[in-house]
């Protein structure tokens, strides 16, 4: 886990993308945000998106709602 949240930190936008696609997809909500916050996904959403696979759905839903809601800036 250390190594995964080294690379959260300082990969490039594509990588990090890349890593928290593959978080959302598979941990459990609560542990996504130990590493990464609503914004941070957000602003990397253009990334994240491409590496979500089945859980896109859910997730776009989820900050869809966040968003009309302004809980985080609109992707």
């Amino acid at each position: 886990l250390a190594e995964f949240a080294a690379r959260l930190a300082t990969g490039s936008e594509e990588e990090r993308g890349l890593d928290i696609g593959k978080l959302l997809r598979q941990a459990k909500p609560d542990d996504v945000f130990r590493f990464v916050s609503p914004h941070e996904i957000v602003s990397l959403w253009p990334y994240v998106v491409r590496n979500l696979g089945q859980a896109r759905a859910r997730w776009e839903t989820v900050f869809g709602l966040w968003e009309e809601l302004g809980l985080v800036a609109p992707r």
